[in-house]
This record gives structure tokens, C-alpha cells and sequence, in this order.
């Protein structure tokens, strides 16, 4: 998919309202989207400014479910959305 390095900030805690699948030899997708400017999808390149890259599924799902109050993701998304804490990486 070529498009923009995102970064996506969510704050209040979860359910952060979407869905990863993937991981290790493929990237992490999200799937589900729901909140905060994600697209159905989108690669998933960091959590919490810890890369993804090789990460696996169950590995990235503990980082998400361990984070408090807030949640930042880096995210390779086809289309930039001018919601909430969405911007792109220049």
C-alpha cells in the first residue's frame, strides 16, 4: 500500500474500537476501525513509539492492553483524515 506514515492519538482507554490481524512474517493490519481516524487496513508500524516490524500478534495486543489512559499509534494509511490527534509524519 503506498500512502502517509500517520500518527494516531487516542485517549481514554479501552475498548480503543478496532481490531489487528497479522504479524511476524506479514505486517500488522487493522481490521474493524472505528475510532480515532483509522482506516480499515492500515499497517501498523508502531505502538506507544515501540516498532512493529516483525512483532507478532499476540505481542502487539499486549502492548495495546497494557497502555493507560492514552494510545499512540504510527500507522503506513492510505488516506489522511483532518480528525481528532491526526496528523501526518513529514
Amino acid at each position: 500500500m503506498a500512502g502517509d506514515r500517520v500518527t494516531i492519538g487516542m485517549i481514554g482507554g479501552a475498548p480503543w474500537g478496532f481490531r489487528l490481524y497479522g504479524g511476524e512474517a506479514d505486517p500488522l493490519l487493522v481490521a474493524k476501525a472505528y475510532e480515532a481516524g483509522l482506516r480499515e487496513n492500515d499497517i501498523l508500524l508502531g505502538i506507544n513509539g515501540v516498532a512493529c516490524h516483525g512483532m507478532n500478534h499476540s505481542t502487539a495486543m499486549g502492548i495495546v492492553d497494557s497502555t493507560g489512559h492514552s494510545l499512540n499509534m504510527l500507522v503506513l494509511s492510505d488516506r489522511v483524515v483532518a480528525h481528532g490527534s491526526v496528523r501526518p509524519n513529514t
